[in-house]
């Protein structure tokens, strides 16, 4: 059986331990198409000011 190094384990533990704590980020288009997709209004609408998705009513 062949030796384990322990130094390249450690190695690569501590770089997925790294990748782990980083957050994954997504883009502002993807996270609006995800909430219009979401959202419980027909056609939504994003304000202007807040980014909140509200309901269509200019038809």
């Amino acid at each position: 059986m062949n030796k384990l190094d322990i130094r390249s384990v450690r190695l690569k533990s501590q770089l997925y331990e790294k990748d782990s704590i980083i957050n994954p980020s997504d883009s502002e288009e993807t996270q609006f198409v995800v909430n219009s997709v979401l959202c419980k209004h027909g056609n939504p609408v994003a304000c202007p000011i807040c980014k909140k998705l509200m309901r269509n009513d200019k038809g």
